[in-house]
């Protein structure tokens, strides 16, 4: 029903039957068509066709999303180097230069990772039986992270030295998935671990977001996002490993 059909006449007009006068007050004026869209601010996207890209965004009503402003922009490449799945490569975007490899062992530290050119160790990872907290190190810097949320629902977050203390989280993928997502305090996604479900030899990829996680600071955010990244796929492929076993 059209709204001045229900509210009656602007200014104010009675509903009929309420006991007010609803004489006719002569025919109404037809109403003026609306402006072209070329000049009607209410339609910001009318004009698209016509509009860069950057005036288009700045002219919605709308603020820009976190998952708007989100581009890959570098993505490592992480290749198992045996059957036993112990030992991975870390390839850079041409998937062939060999940048980093990691190594798990039973002892602890249980994961090693080193960077190729040197065989210097980046960092380390280290888990526990009796609690979910995973302990690592990156160069000389100790970084714990810990369950987050009820349950640890909502993954594992540490506090990021190159950040000054800022803290990075990595959570579950909502979608029945094992891919990790690695969000900042804004929950704005700075990198992503996505598993190869289906290969044999490759792992997965880790996707870099932005240019702080890309190593244009220095790599400082970069190696922690590696190695605490290495270290929760780890932790996620043998807890899903360990349910499997036991449902089997």
């Amino acid at each position: 029903m059209d709204q001045k059909q229900w509210y009656g006449k602007e200014g104010g007009s009675a509903l009929p039957g309420d006991g007010m006068n609803n004489s006719p007050a002569g025919p109404a004026a037809p109403p003026s068509p609306p402006p072209p869209y070329s000049h009607d601010t209410r339609h910001p996207q009318s004009n698209a066709a016509n509009t860069h890209p950057v005036e288009q965004a700045s002219s919605s009503p709308y603020p820009p999303q976190p998952h708007h402003l989100q581009a890959i922009t570098r993505t490592l490449h992480v290749y198992y180097e045996n059957w036993k799945m112990s030992s991975v490569r870390i390839l850079d975007s041409d998937n062939a230069t060999e940048i980093y490899n990691a190594e798990s062992h039973m002892r602890k530290p249980n994961l090693i990772v080193k960077i190729a050119a040197t065989g210097a160790t980046l960092g380390t990872a280290t888990f526990h039986l009796t609690t979910s907290r995973i302990d690592t190190q990156v160069r000389d810097t100790p970084i714990a992270l810990q369950t987050w949320g009820i349950l640890g629902r909502k993954g594992h977050r540490f506090p990021s030295a190159a950040l000054g203390g800022a803290f990075l989280r990595w959570k579950y993928d909502k979608h029945m998935s094992l891919d990790l997502f690695c969000v900042d305090e804004h929950d704005v996604v700075v990198a992503r671990f996505h598993f190869s479900n289906w290969s044999l030899s490759k792992c997965g990829r880790l996707e870099l977001v932005g240019p702080i996680a890309s190593g244009n600071d220095g790599g400082g955010v970069m190696e922690e996002v590696l190695v605490t990244g290495l270290a929760m796929a780890q932790y996620v492929l043998t807890t899903a490993t360990t349910v499997f076993v036991a449902a089997v």
